[in-house]
C-alpha cells in the first residue's frame, strides 16, 4: 500500500480516481483539487507519489511539477490530462515529462491501466532508491574473502 497525493479540479474525476486507487490499487490516497492545497499537503505529509492533472486553475499540473522538482523532491509523479482539445493532443504530456514527470496517462483510462502505472512507477522508484543508497544495489554489494588453507 502506498501512500498518493491526488490532484484534479474535476470533483467527479477525483472521486472516481480516488476510488480506482483506494478500491482496487489498495493505497491511501489524500486528494486535492488545486496546486496550493497539494503544495500544502506535500508539506505536511509527503506522498510514496503524486498524481496530477495537467489543466487546473491558478496552478497548473506543469507548475506543480517544477516547484515539486525544484524543492528537490525525488517523489515520482505521474502526469495525467484528458484535454482533447489540444490542438496537438500528446503536447501536454510531453511538456510534462520535460518537467520532471515520470510517466504519463491520456484520460480516460481503466482502474487497472491506472493502478498498473502506480505499482510499475513506484517498482521502479524503490529499485532506483534501493541502487542509490549506500549500501544498496549490485555494485555495493560485498563479497566474502576467500578462507585460507593456512
Amino acid at each position: 500500500m502506498a501512500s498518493i497525493l491526488l490532484i484534479d479540479d474535476e470533483a467527479d474525476v477525483l472521486a472516481s480516481m480516488q476510488a480506482m486507487l483506494e478500491v482496487a490499487g489498495g493505497h491511501k490516497v489524500v486528494a486535492v483539487s488545486n496546486g496550493h492545497d497539494a503544495m500544502r499537503s506535500l508539506g505536511e505529509s509527503p506522498p510514496d507519489i503524486i498524481i496530477t492533472d495537467l489543466l487546473l486553475p491558478e496552478m497548473d499540473g506543469i507548475d506543480i511539477i517544477r516547484a515539486i522538482r525544484a524543492a528537490d523532491q525525488a517523489t515520482p509523479i505521474i502526469a495525467v490530462t484528458g484535454d482533447a482539445q489540444m490542438p496537438r493532443r500528446g503536447a501536454p504530456l510531453v511538456s510534462a515529462k520535460t518537467a520532471g514527470a515520470e510517466a504519463t496517462l491520456m484520460k480516460p483510462f481503466r482502474s487497472a491501466v491506472l493502478c498498473n502505472l502506480v505499482n510499475d512507477v513506484l517498482r521502479k522508484h524503490r529499485a532506483a532508491s534501493a541502487t542509490n543508497r549506500p549500501g544498496g544495489g549490485l555494485a555495493s554489494e560485498a563479497t566474502a574473502p576467500e578462507k585460507s588453507d593456512s
